[in-house]
């Protein structure tokens, strides 16, 4: 069965009604095409949030379909303390629906900013010189 399309009208109003597990679950199954393509439409703290919601690989995979301008703001974002706001009212249970992502998705996110900035990552630099 083909995967539901993911809709920013459903995202934004999965977030006002605080149903964070349901969104989660509805984000990781469905296209990143289809969520990249409703990006552009979504509201700052439902992105946030979104790309929260998301497991570590299909985050990555979303952040490589974005533009630099959203790639920049959700690396901005990239601390939790960016959805506090939404996670203040809630009860523990329902916070763990939202991730954390590791320290390497941070770094890999930084690379990819940086080489759609055209820049190079001084990571990369370093490793150049290195071999």
């Amino acid at each position: 069965m083909p995967a539901k399309k993911i809709r920013a009208g459903n995202i934004e109003a999965s977030v006002l009604e605080k149903r964070f597990p349901e969104l989660a679950r509805e984000l990781n199954a469905g296209a990143l095409p289809d969520l990249a393509q409703a990006w552009a439409s979504l509201k700052p703290m439902t992105k946030l949030a979104a790309f929260k919601l998301l497991s570590p690989d299909h985050a990555v995979g979303l952040y490589e379909l974005l533009p630099f301008e959203e790639q920049y703001f959700l690396f901005s974002g990239f601390s939790p303390a960016s959805i506090a706001p939404l996670l203040e009212p809630l009860a523990p249970a329902a916070r763990k629906a939202f991730t954390e992502l590791p320290r390497w998705h941070y770094d890999r996110m930084l690379d990819l900013l940086l080489r759609q900035a055209g820049a190079t990552s001084p990571r990369a630099s370093a490793a150049g010189r290195r071999a």
